[in-house]
């Protein structure tokens, strides 16, 4: 009991010594740039992940992280402290941070690294870090492999790779490209002359293969429901080039086809995006404008095209330059509190010249909600399932950062209207 108690004392002097870091940063910065480079007193920002922090790719990263965050006189008490107590104590203080803010509960890619080595408890994650960190100021040897034989010997798991997927498609060349183009613009003819639809106007997406999901190898923060990454078919289909506005919802209501809906604080102008609207209404509008609502899969391929991009305009980091978004807009954004007109950002178009498919409202789509569907999904134009926790909404709004952002984002919400949610329409080909 003594052992234990003195181990929880270790523990709660560590937590207070990181979490005190931060309250001292303004301090630091008095002292000179020498000192500053020793010690950052907070964690490595990331404006990408979830809550802004970095998470490390593998242990060798974790490690140099731990080292640029912690302070001198935190690494001071963990030279002082034996291998075993350290390890014990710091499991629920530095340990419960590391579980919690590098995603170790969730499929970050410091969870898809320990899975690759055969480690799959998040307890035994933040052990291995811990340890090797104690090692690392001590210059003693690590021995990785007794760790994963400890943990293999006490869970009995069978050492399986992680199911992270894959997706390779062929990228034609110039010649492809050309005649794919012009049948795109036959089409596109076509649709104006033979198919009246109300709302504005659409754009096509050709038949063809296109990478779905969330690929671990090249973004830190993946969702449990967002892997594994992998390879879809879908049939051509045109998909509205902007969000359905409030405009074109009042010709609904005129038409006695749609219900009202609760516009956002009065600050909804024909030119944004209709808002207010719950799945059944918007349902109920694509229907009337001779539409549907898209799937989720043709959903993230009109906004990512082919090659497995992070964000409509390609992997380049999000900016209010490129969507409505934290930080904002003048006269309109997150800041302002007021989704902006429709297609204010062609910067951040998609590659079929879909706006607005990252930011400024979140958009409904056809699909129930499952976090493990992707694991079951049929690879050809696929439905979603057939019934889940609320309905889909993708693209990410006016408030939300980068995170939110990304074409593969897919989040789950009950069937409710809200000041940041809207719609786009669909139709086959």
């Amino acid at each position: 009991m003594k052992r234990f108690w003195k181990m929880f004392l270790i523990g709660f002097l560590l937590v207070i010594l990181f979490s005190i870091q931060a309250n001292n940063q303004e301090q630091n910065e008095n002292q000179d740039g020498d000192d500053q480079a020793k010690c950052k007193g907070h964690p490595t920002q990331d404006p990408d992940s979830p809550d802004g922090i970095y998470i490390p790719a593998d242990l060798e990263d974790s490690l140099q992280e731990l080292d640029k965050m912690l302070c001198p006189e935190t690494i001071q008490k963990i030279e002082e402290m034996k291998r075993e107590d350290f390890g014990a104590g710091a499991h629920f203080g530095l340990g419960m941070w590391i579980r919690n803010n590098w995603g170790l509960w969730g499929e970050s890619r410091l969870v898809f690294y320990f899975n690759s080595i055969c480690i799959y408890h998040p307890d035994d994650m933040s052990t291995i870090i811990l340890d090797a960190f104690w090692c690392r100021l001590h210059s003693e040897p690590f021995n990785l492999e007794e760790h994963i034989q400890e943990s293999k010997n006490y869970w009995g798991q069978e050492c399986k790779p992680p199911n992270i997927g894959s997706c390779t498609i062929y990228q034609p060349g110039l010649v492809y490209r050309i005649k794919v183009n012009f049948q795109t613009q036959l089409k596109m003819m076509k649709k104006r002359l033979l198919y009246r639809t109300h709302g504005g106007p659409m754009v096509y997406v050709p038949p063809g293969d296109f990478c779905m999901g969330c690929n671990p190898k090249i973004y830190a923060y993946c969702l449990r429901g967002e892997v594994p990454y992998h390879k879809v078919y879908l049939d051509g289909f045109f998909i509205d080039q902007f969000e359905v506005t409030q405009a074109d919802y009042d010709e609904c209501i005129q038409a006695g086809a749609c219900a009202r809906n609760e516009r956002n604080l009065e600050k909804t102008d024909p030119r944004q995006p209709v808002v207010g609207a719950t799945w059944e209404d918007a349902l109920k509008y694509c229907s009337w404008a001779g539409k549907k609502l898209p799937t989720e899969a043709e959903w993230e391929k009109a906004a990512r095209g082919s090659d497995g991009r992070i964000f409509p305009w390609g992997n380049q980091r999000a900016t209010s330059e490129l969507a409505v978004m934290e930080g904002g807009t003048v006269g309109c954004g997150g800041s302002e509190r007021q989704n902006c007109e429709v297609g204010s950002k062609p910067q951040g178009a998609s590659p079929y010249g879909a706006m607005d498919m990252a930011g400024n409202v979140w958009e409904w789509v056809q699909d129930w909600y499952s976090e493990e569907y992707y694991k079951e999904s049929p690879p050809q134009n696929p439905p979603g399932p057939s019934g889940g926790d609320g309905r889909v909404i993708r693209g990410g709004g006016r408030g939300n950062n980068a995170w939110h952002l990304a074409t593969f984002r897919r989040i789950g919400s009950e069937n409710v209207g809200n000041s940041d949610l809207g719609f786009r329409c669909a139709m086959d080909e």
